[in-house]
């Protein structure tokens, strides 16, 4: 399992938060995502043989945010 903090930009309320947690919980591989609206971060617990960054990045970039 690989740990990731990513920068989250995009997220204007607490309602995009959970909407970029859920996003990336959801995701097959990923077994903790946790999104700080106040420090604009997301930190994401994953398996990287089966999911990878790019997925991460793909997935909320779809849900209209990003992760940097």
């Amino acid at each position: 399992m690989k740990k990731e903090q990513f920068e989250v930009a995009g997220m204007g309320c607490m309602n995009c938060s959970k909407t970029i947690q859920n996003t990336l919980s959801n995701l097959d591989g990923v077994s903790d995502a946790t999104v700080d609206f106040a420090n604009k971060t997301a930190d994401v617990t994953y398996d990287d043989t089966v999911v990878s960054k790019v997925d991460m990045l793909t997935a909320v970039s779809d849900a209209g945010y990003q992760l940097l």
